[in-house]
């Protein structure tokens, strides 16, 4: 049986108070129903659909007895997390939703059980449903796309059952099913008509579907509605109408219905007035109407709908009215019970949610998206026109109650597109939102720091600080090693790598919102020895990272006051500077000191560039007073340890990695990850790149590491002075992600994680604390920073960028739906690379690193562990 990683569970419950004004859901959270059976399987959901059915059963307006206190919603989306160990059709990773009725596997079973009504409904954040009632969705749809399959999509499936390409049907209204409908009807080269009671609405239907034009007609302003269709027939009648009315305009339906077509009766909205059927038996009798009742259908239809939307990629975003966050679901139902809604509702299952103030009305909370265009696929007539003809079986006769002829129509509201965001203002950035409840912090109020208040460009900024910093003055040193061609070939290598690392973290981060760290996924990944053995790296990393931070600052110090004190005094006061800064407890303020750090690194790297392109000779040339000339290489002759150990430090320069999971954990708008990410490593490879060539092509085997004393004298002063501050800030982060993780750990699930009280201020100072005093232990006993940097990159730094990336997109990837296309064995083969290349790097690397820290020891006159010995080479 897989890990159970989730013990409880946030789930909406009805109150059965029909009171007007009243709540008719609350929240409530309670234990999953665990241990998982030999067929259950644990789902975490994304999203959850909204349909009148909810609202009606929420306001008693349901005919059938329900579950008292039952759990609404029969629509949603979600992912595989955990199995039964008798489990076959199913993996972990697969993207699955319930069926709406649990019992109706063929559509021949005798007995129904429906979702939300005869057992609890999907509006919870976990489910576990037995494997014989899932169905794995296409994997190009978004969440919210994905949530409206089960019921209307199904729905619409089922309802056009039966007719091939060139035949004609008539859709009512404008709700979900009948968009869906509408939407499979003109990708399989039906001839439709759609009605409605708003000429807005026909107007814009007809701008949304230019070619073919759309046929529309309005039921409200012409009465004798059926023979406008008889008439843009030819008088012959449509082969098939999708009904939605019931007795107000199911005989008219019929009337306009071919001879021999069908009528899929979906449903009904209006007020049943059973003395409007006196035609009834006549009509049907007349025109040998086929009529069918349609309550959505089996998972036999369920299934055959998701292989035809596989094989023709329609897109579904424009017929979801709006996404809003889990905690509205009271507020959403009542909105969709007043009608007001356009299209299908979709609650966005988060864990970082999005609530700009408690009070603000739902309508507030929507956003407006284009609709997009159909896509045009030559495929689309015979995948779909086959997967009518197939079906799996006869849909039960009952009463849907999906559809909604009067609601508002196109264009269609955002959902949050792998995770779009709802508008919390007009004059608020829909970007930023304003969170209140988080998967890894949990409720986040005024009375404690807010963690999750990162901003774009404060994201940009901390991941280059967390990168540009102490790398950047190791790389014109590699360069030196490698020579200037290889050194290129290896840093852009190493870039790409990092970025597609980057990257995945940012997906996995938003399939898996309660994680925080690396060892989270280990977890997830490869259970309780993953988390063990990531932890320990991850802690590892940084606080070794700690200590070459402390290191710099150190080096700094001596270069400005050439060696006043001795080095371990240098090296405690750096270690008191990265404790008081890294005690800040959120990114979003160290952010601040980001904006100051950056440029005073650069600007440093700067001087020192333009410096050593104008000087004679580097200060540590042997003879100065004669003619001298760089030597440097562009291809290079090293040994395997002395190149291995350069491109560990090239490792090194992009191994902020790890980082990017505390950093997009603390951001206000995740789905802007990426943007950042991109931009980040644009800048920081160019910058590297620049550097390195510059610097090393100038100075050549006379460069010095770290590369600001390259200049020498007064530059090498002037350099550390500006460097200084984005040095003691680069150490301010890199201490302050290790204990934040450490924090995090202790605290998770305490109301002291997010307060300030007592408890949560000594846990916090003592993690700070904590992670400066063994960064500073490693600063004191390997001083030498070309080793220590080549040490920690290959031992440490490959492990925490490479492997488990790799690892987490095959876990997230592996079941997809589209095994064995080309682009999945292209990037499965490509992660199985990054893997078994990473784990190259770490043990070679470390060996060459290990030899490189053993010869600085025996090197006469070198720096020695705890020395007071000058480390920045000022004389």
């Amino acid at each position: 049986m897989s890990s159970i990683p989730i013990t409880s569970r946030r789930a909406f419950r009805r109150t059965d108070d029909h009171r007007p004004g009243e709540p008719k859901v609350q929240l409530i959270t309670e234990p999953l129903p665990l241990p998982l059976g030999p067929t259950s399987v644990l789902i975490k959901v994304h999203a959850v659909a909204l349909n009148y059915r909810d609202a009606n059963i929420a306001n008693g307006g349901n005919p059938w007895p329900v579950v008292p206190h039952g759990i609404p919603g029969n629509d949603a989306a979600g992912e595989v997390i955990a199995l039964g160990e008798s489990v076959k059709t199913l993996v972990q990773g697969d993207r699955v939703a319930p069926i709406t009725d649990t019992e109706n596997i063929t559509g021949r079973e005798p007995t129904r059980s429906w979702l939300a009504a005869d057992e609890d409904g999907v509006l919870a954040d976990y489910l576990v449903f037995d494997e014989r009632k899932l169905c794995k969705l296409p994997t190009y749809l978004d969440w919210e796309a994905a949530s409206i399959i089960p019921c209307a999509g199904v729905t619409a499936w089922t309802a056009l059952k039966d007719v091939t390409i060139g035949q004609s049907v008539l859709i009512q209204g404008t709700g979900g099913v009948s968009m869906f409908a509408l939407k499979l009807a003109r990708a399989a080269g039906l001839k439709v008509i759609l009605s409605s009671s708003s000429d807005e609405k026909l107007q814009k239907m007809r701008q949304q579907f230019p070619s073919p034009p759309l046929l529309t007609v309005n039921y409200r302003l012409n009465s004798q509605w059926e023979e406008e269709v008889l008439r843009l027939t030819d008088g012959v009648g449509v082969d098939l109408v999708v009904e939605v009315g019931g007795c107000q305009s199911l005989v008219q339906s019929m009337k306009c219905t071919r001879r021999g077509g069908i009528v899929s009766q979906v449903g009904y909205l209006s007020q049943q007035d059973p003395s409007q059927l006196a035609e009834f038996l006549s009509v049907l009798i007349d025109r040998r109407i086929v009529l069918r009742g349609i309550n959505a259908g089996s998972k036999h239809d369920m299934d055959d709908l998701c292989t035809a939307l596989t094989a023709t990629r329609i897109d579904f975003d424009d017929i979801i009215d709006s996404t809003e966050p889990f905690e509205k679901a009271d507020q959403a139902i009542e909105y969709i019970w007043q009608g007001k809604q356009i299209g299908k509702l979709v609650l966005h299952v988060v864990y970082i949610l999005r609530i700009a103030s408690p009070n603000m009305s739902i309508e507030s909370v929507r956003t407006t998206r284009s609709a997009d265009t159909l896509r045009k696929n030559p495929d689309f007539n015979t995948q779909l026109v086959s997967g009518f003809k197939s079906g799996g079986g006869s849909p039960p006769a009952s009463s849907g109650d999906e559809a909604d002829m009067d609601v508002r129509s196109f264009p269609m509201t955002s959902s949050y597109c792998s995770h779009s965001n709802p508008e919390m203002s007009e004059n608020k950035d829909p970007l930023d939102d304003e969170p209140t409840h988080d998967a890894v912090f949990g409720e986040i109020t005024d009375e404690g720091p807010n963690y999750r208040n990162v901003g774009f460009l404060g994201t940009v900024i901390l991941m280059m600080k967390t990168q540009i910093g102490l790398g950047v003055l190791s790389v014109p040193t590699a360069f030196n090693v490698l020579g200037i061609i290889p050194g290129v070939i290896c840093l852009c290598v190493i870039a790409s790598i990092t970025t597609w690392s980057n990257y995945v973290i940012g997906q996995f981060k938003t399939r898996h919102p309660e994680v925080y760290g690396i060892d989270d996924a280990g977890a997830l990944i490869f259970g309780p020895v993953g988390r063990v053995v990531l932890s320990v790296a991850f802690c590892l990393y940084w606080i070794f990272v700690t200590g070459s931070g402390i290191l710099g600052i150190s080096i700094g110090l001596n270069a400005v006051s050439t060696h006043a004190a001795c080095t371990a005094i240098f090296v405690a006061v750096s270690a008191l500077l990265g404790f008081m800064f890294s005690s800040v407890r959120t990114l979003g303020h160290i952010t601040w000191l980001a904006w100051i750090g950056l440029p005073c690194i650069l600007t440093a790297i700067l001087i020192v560039t333009i410096a050593v392109s104008i000087q004679s000779h580097p200060p540590s040339t042997p003879t100065p007073s004669l003619p001298w000339t760089s030597d440097y290489k562009l291809l290079a002759h090293p040994t395997f340890t002395s190149a291995i150990a350069a491109i560990a430090s090239l490792v090194f320069s992009f191994s902020g990695v790890p980082g990017f999971f505390a950093i997009v954990s603390e951001m206000r708008s995740p789905r802007q990850y990426t943007a950042a990410l991109l931009l980040c490593q644009a800048g920081v490879t160019a910058i590297y790149t620049v550097i390195g060539c510059v610097v090393y092509y100038y100075c050549g085997s006379e460069v010095a590491s770290p590369a600001l004393g390259s200049a020498g004298g007064l530059v090498k002063k002037v350099a550390y002075g500006f460097a200084l501050p984005g040095l003691v800030v680069t150490t301010t982060i890199v201490t302050h992600i290790p204990a934040k993780y450490i924090f995090v750990h202790i605290l998770r699930g305490s109301k002291h994680l997010t307060s300030n009280s007592a408890t949560h201020w000594m846990v916090w100072l003592s993690c700070t604390a904590g992670v400066t005093v063994v960064g500073y232990i490693i600063a004191s006993a390997i001083p030498e920073f070309d080793t220590l940097v080549a040490l920690i990159g290959a031992l440490l730094g490959t492990l925490m960028c490479f492997q488990p990336m790799g690892c987490m997109w095959l876990y997230d990837n592996w079941g997809r739906g589209d095994r064995r296309s080309t682009r999945w064995w292209v990037m499965v083969c490509w992660s199985v690379f990054v893997v078994v290349l990473g784990s190259f790097l770490m043990v070679a690397g470390t060996y060459g690193a290990v030899v490189g820290v053993r010869d600085s020891y025996q090197a006469s006159g070198g720096s020695t562990a705890f020395s007071c010995a000058d480390n920045s080479n000022s004389g």
